[in-house]
């Protein structure tokens, strides 16, 4: 599966890429489309009267990480460009931090999963409390594959 794997936090936050490295150790075909800098708390904005640098990192073998100087929607949007093949899921996080209660508003970690929706691809976000460590993101980044397979399995509406 061609999975999309995005967050609020940056490209080369350590969430993302233990998301990453989970999906693709798991046989996933992974794309990285992730904020240049820090976009906590951004919302659902979506940038449309500025140009959106993207530059490509060599952060891992195993999957091409683009850094784009927008906000997490930007990313997703511009994550489908960048893919030769389309998308078959949209992973977004794993956000440090809990997208709990209101905080689901402002979460630019979750806006990124409601655009994937909005755009007819699967989607979820991933958070953690603040202060996981490494073996805890690793615990919960095999949780979210064993959900994904469960929404693909029992796919919901759009929107959803």
């Amino acid at each position: 599966m061609r999975l999309l794997i995005t967050n609020d936090d940056g490209f080369d936050a350590p969430g993302i890429l233990t998301l990453a490295r989970a999906c693709a150790k798991a046989g996933h075909d992974v794309l990285v489309s992730a904020p240049a800098t820090q976009q906590s708390a951004a919302g659902h904005r979506l940038t449309l009267t500025q140009s959106l640098m993207v530059r490509e990192h060599h952060l891992d073998a195993a999957f091409p990480v683009f850094s784009v100087e927008g906000t997490p929607v930007d990313c997703v949007r511009i994550g489908r460009r960048l893919s030769d093949k389309p998308i078959d899921f949209c992973l977004s996080g794993i956000n440090d931090g809990e997208n709990v209660g209101t905080a689901l508003f402002y979460s630019g970690t979750a806006a990124a999963a409601r655009e994937a929706a909005m755009l007819n691809i699967p989607s979820m976000a991933i958070s953690i409390a603040y202060g996981a460590d490494e073996t805890m993101r690793a615990h919960l980044a095999e949780q979210a594959l064993m959900i994904m397979g469960y929404i693909l399995k029992r796919p919901m509406p759009r929107l959803t």
